[in-house]
């Protein structure tokens, strides 16, 4: 049958917002058990947005072949430790100790069959993250983020002087007695603390910062030889290390112990975020590989793993890695001889990404996908090279109907260059009428240190499969292009992404690949920002969809949490001193320029950026009579997790774009009336 000719963004798709919001899980961790005489098991978190947003604890049981979903109907799997979490569970000897959400207490669950004891009290005060059982010791070890209220001035913090919280948590490292839950401070004195790991001699690792900068920008690796899981690590006790290099302002992340004591950690001292080595006296120090691309990411989130040490073996140390567009094995001598070996692991699967990954005895897992591939779970047995893929996000079947993203590099501002992910409209069953440009969609990720990926979002594939293009941009400032392009939005948040953003979508326009008049912007939380200072400053977009976003950064510096309380002097500069740039760049204050349609989104109970600050912009925007609407998610955080919210937000961004581009598209509704529309 011949395809129906029908207008760019009118067409109908089986993509629909239920099938993109609703038959997908995604993946929050993956973990191996602690224990050095494991099985080969491997378990993970997974968010059901089916489940309310519920996050499930799971794990693949090798010889029967099948998934085990371990948490109750009653729990969620999260900690709100930094608001954004992560590091919610860990696993020893078969038992999984986790973070639940509700009270942010730790429990521990035997057996999937088992019911859950809970193991720190309710006090409400405290919450845990980046969870570690240490052997060694017999305890849980974690960072720990203190909220209880304290008298003006005693909190051990340097907090920004324009700070309207009421309680500015402290955080330190604790172990944990698993039996009675006692609690025992062991490093405090820093803002911020990650990655507590114990090795087999008694050593506890950990990475550390302090405001104003956040742990892209600047941190410390540090350990301690502790004799008591109980006393408290003495400063005259501790090493640091140092980079190879001699630099101070290295940004330190992933520090981990191999089975020998030799200290892995990921540094970004040349540029690239790459790998290095060192023992516990700093004798030797080295980069295990040094290549022109980042391992790993910002830490937004505890718990990320982008590469997992296995045992040594004869002196030989082997180290699984991904620096996203390949799963390898790193092999070396660790007397510091001889090369490091290098074996590119055919997975088996289309993928072109890969994150997340965890060596067990037999071999390794790890999360991978394409653009039309989802993540995937698999595990790649050493002995027989068999690849087991084990659990998908999505299980539909969408062939003639998912757009393949072509990777761009386009010019911007300053003579500098920005990139970004081009989906072009895809649907076999439409063609459009000759000579006929679609609409665009410009989508900008958060953060701002995020990046997009050439992955399978069904979120995406939704506007796509209706006759949208849609560029994913990864402006001045995003990560996995080294230290000095994650450095460029340095003072100039709100003006190089914004560029960054325009230009991309110019570019495509000159490529003949968008028409000019129905450009349309989106983008959440940081995104956000940048949607809402392109559509006052420029003319290039004729609608925008702020997601969560910030709408005033002086407000934001009052408001927001700790873990960002600093992170606008690095990124717009130190207030109240350059209050007139926050000014410049806050669109609530420059609300009178907007000139086209914008619809908001957020969710009540967000801590990072307050519903109060789309309230305004929105009530500006409907003031003056241009096309809007504000839609508010009861419970909803940073973030929406609940299946009927995803599906409600991505209907009614769409249905918006079609009503405001005037779009023949009599079949697309939304149960949210727009402001001042016809």
């Amino acid at each position: 049958m011949a395809p129906t000719v029908a207008e760019f963004g009118a067409w109908k798709s089986p993509i629909t917002s239920e099938v993109a919001a609703g038959s997908e899980i995604s993946f929050a961790g993956l973990e191996r058990d602690s224990f050095s005489g494991t099985s080969n098991t491997v378990y993970w978190l997974e968010q059901r947005p089916s489940e309310e947003g519920r996050c499930v604890v799971c794990s693949w049981d090798p010889k029967a072949q099948k998934i085990i979903s371990w948490t109750p109907r009653e729990f969620s799997v999260k900690t709100r430790v930094h608001e954004y979490g992560g590091g919610a569970f860990c696993v020893f000897k078969n038992q999984v100790y986790f973070v639940n959400k509700s009270d942010q207490r730790i429990y521990v669950q035997p057996s999937a069959e088992a019911p859950v004891r809970p193991v720190t009290g309710l006090d409400g005060a405290r919450r845990f993250a980046d969870l570690h059982y240490s052997e060694q010791f017999n305890c849980l070890f974690a960072v720990c983020e203190d909220r209880e209220d304290r008298p003006a001035g005693q909190s051990r913090d340097q907090v920004h002087p324009n700070c309207a919280l009421k309680v500015v948590p402290d955080n330190y490292i604790v172990s944990i007695n698993p039996e009675s839950g006692q609690l025992k401070c062991l490093v405090e004195g820093a803002d911020f603390y990650a990655s507590p790991r114990t090795s087999r001699d008694g050593n506890l690792l950990w990475m550390e910062w302090n405001l104003p900068d956040m742990p892209w920008d600047v941190t410390r690796v540090k350990w301690a030889t502790l004799t008591s899981p109980t006393k408290k690590v003495e400063p005259s006790d501790i090493r640091e290390l140092k980079a190879a290099n001699g630099k101070s302002d290295v940004a330190f992340t992933f520090p981990e112990f191999t089975s020998t004591g030799k200290i892995l950690y990921v540094s970004d001292e040349e540029n690239w975020w790459n790998l290095f080595e060192t023992d516990a006296n700093q004798k030797t120090k080295r980069c295990i590989e040094k290549t022109g691309r980042d391992l790993g990411h910002p830490l937004w989130i505890f718990g990320m793993h982008p590469y997992s040490a296995g045992a040594a073996v004869g002196g030989k140390q082997s180290v699984a890695l991904t620096y996203g567009h390949e799963l390898s094995i790193l092999s070396y001598d660790e007397s510091n001889t001889g090369s490091v070996v290098r074996k590119v692991l055919d997975t088996g699967f289309p993928h072109n990404h890969v994150y997340y990954v965890q060596t067990v005895p037999t071999g390794i897992y790890a999360i991978g996908f394409d653009a039309k591939t989802p993540m995937t779970l698999f595990y790649l047995d050493f002995l027989t090279d068999k690849v087991t893929r084990i659990q998908s996000t999505t299980e539909v079947k969408l062939e003639g109907y998912l757009s393949e993203p072509q990777e761009i590099e386009f010019p911007t501002t300053n003579g500098e260059v920005a990139y970004g992910y081009y989906y072009p409209p895809q649907n076999q069953d439409y063609d459009a009428p000759e000579g006929s440009l679609p609409p665009l969609l410009v989508r900008n990720h958060g953060g701002p240190t995020s990046k997009a990926y050439p992955q399978l979002k069904l979120t995406i594939q939704f506007y796509t499969s209706r006759g949208f293009g849609v560029l994913d941009v990864n402006y001045r400032g995003s990560s996995g292009y080294g230290r000095e392009f994650r450095q460029k939005l340095n003072l100039k948040w709100g003006v190089s992404d914004v560029d960054d953003a325009v230009n991309g979508a110019k570019y495509l326009v000159g490529k003949g690949l968008a028409d000019p008049n129905r450009l349309c912007i989106a983008g959440g939380s940081a995104g956000g920002l940048t949607v809402l200072n392109s559509l006052l400053h420029h003319d290039t977009f004729k609608a925008g969809a702020s997601h969560y976003g910030v709408t005033d950064l002086e407000a934001l510096v009052a408001d927001t949490h700790k873990f960002e309380m600093r992170y606008l002097d690095s990124m717009v500069g130190p207030y109240p001193a350059d209050k007139k740039v926050y000014e410049e760049r806050s669109p609530i204050l420059h609300k009178d320029k907007l000139k086209c349609p914008a619809i908001f989104f957020q969710g009540t109970e967000d801590a990072i950026v307050p519903p109060s600050q789309s309230e305004k912009m929105y009530e500006a925007v409907k003031g003056k009579g241009l096309p809007c609407a504000y839609v508010l998610f009861d419970g909803e955080g940073h973030g929406f997790t609940k299946k009927e919210n995803i599906k409600a937000a991505l209907e009614t961004e769409y249905a918006f774009f079609v009503k405001v581009f005037g779009i023949d598209a009599a079949h697309v509704s939304c149960d949210v009336k727009f402001d001042n529309v016809a």
